[in-house]
């Protein structure tokens, strides 16, 4: 459809917090962008609403979970008459709002549904901190389920990371009709991976990482009581979530004394510790399937990672799967890694099938068809 002389220019929109709280749909979005701009597609990124719709041909939303700015982007889209894709970033998080570490919203759980938790998040966000704007009065009106199920019937067509995950959302929310899809997974950028700096960190040669924003989904406080006795050095790379200070002071009282904290550390720094553990263990409440997860495998870590989420998907029977909930799971599942040979075959498997040059190319072939679909039935451009 898009030939050498007109090039698809590409509208994406994300949660206004993407960049002051990152995750891992932060890496998702700019690497999608970055390998999209390889491709000769323009790609600008907002965080906010737009005035003017009329240079895109297309507009990417990113992340349903967080719902309040999706559903405002998505509607005003197709207000201006465009396609619109979305990629899911979804997972059910009940379970980790029932089971999680997760300080005061913790006690809430046992007394409110999931919709007035959110709710009372969306209040919190207007009054105390103090973020007066249309999604978040939305959130409050309309509530947390009423915004995800309005917010399907702006959407064209969906591109979740797995099939586990587009499975569990078309049960949740597309019930009435069968929801449009493409698989995009999530990769990994094997020329950053290895891009020739020193090829390991003598200091914590064999340890067991963990990388990853330090919260109660992410699980590090049952890692360090896993690990607490254990003979093999422990470090966590990351800095604690906005609001998870009271976290963070838990795990450390919980670290043992061959543990470490590293913080925040550039891609660069943490790439080296990759080459230099042995294991790299994500033991969350769910994950997507952990982007730390597939550049720690890639750069030749074996890897412990939660059975909840699509970790199953991507990382077949390479991985060594633990129970978030057990302290005991988590322990047997790092000595098992550690002391097996490191693998080959798991490296091999995620530098073939997983990169952001892969995930590109199938967004754009999933543009293309949104886009000539729209214009066959005389929307949009």
């Amino acid at each position: 459809m898009y030939g050498e002389s007109t090039a698809m220019k590409v509208l994406m929109q994300a949660r206004v917090n993407l960049f002051t709280a990152p995750g891992g749909d932060t890496v998702q979005i700019l690497k999608t962008r970055e390998h999209l701009e390889h491709l000769g597609i323009s790609c600008d990124l907002s965080v906010a609403p737009v005035q003017d719709y009329g240079p895109y041909d297309i507009v990417h939303l990113f992340n349903y979970t967080r719902i309040q700015e999706t559903y405002l982007f998505a509607r005003e889209a197709k207000r201006a008459g465009k396609p619109v894709v979305l990629s899911t970033v979804y997972w059910d998080n009940e379970e980790t709002e029932r089971k999680a570490d997760l300080g005061w919203r913790k006690k809430l759980t046992g007394r409110l549904s999931m919709d007035q938790i959110e709710r009372l998040k969306g209040l919190w966000r207007l009054v105390g901190e103090r973020q007066w704007n249309k999604a978040n009065l939305n959130l409050v009106r309309k509530g947390f389920l009423g915004l995800q199920k309005e917010a399907i019937g702006y959407i064209d067509h969906f591109l979740p990371n797995s099939e586990g995950e587009m499975s569990l959302f078309q049960s949740k929310f597309g019930q009435q009709k069968v929801l449009p899809y493409t698989v995009v997974p999530n990769g990994i950028d094997p020329d950053l991976l290895f891009d020739g700096s020193p090829n390991s960190d003598i200091e914590f040669e064999n340890c067991v990482l963990c990388v990853g924003r330090i919260d109660g989904r992410k699980n590090q406080v049952n890692l360090a009581k896993a690990l607490k006795e254990s003979p093999f050095p422990l470090v966590f790379v990351g800095q604690p979530a906005p609001n998870h200070s009271s976290y963070m002071k838990k795990l450390r009282g919980e670290a043992g004394p061959r543990c470490q904290f590293l913080g925040q550390l550039p891609n660069r720094e943490v790439y080296r510790l990759y080459r230099s553990a042995k294991v790299h263990c994500l033991p969350s409440w769910y994950e997507t399937p952990g982007l730390a997860s597939l550049e720690a495998a890639a750069a030749g870590c074996n890897i412990v990672v939660t059975d909840r989420g699509s970790t199953r998907e991507y990382f077949g029977e390479y991985a060594y799967y633990c129970e978030p909930d057990s302290v005991e799971s988590i322990r047997d599942a790092v000595f098992r890694a550690y002391n097996a040979p490191k693998s080959e075959d798991l490296k091999r498997h995620i530098v073939k099938n997983f990169t952001w040059a892969k995930a590109a190319e199938k967004t754009v072939e999933a543009y293309e068809r949104v886009i000539a679909n729209s214009a066959a039935h005389g929307r949009g451009k």
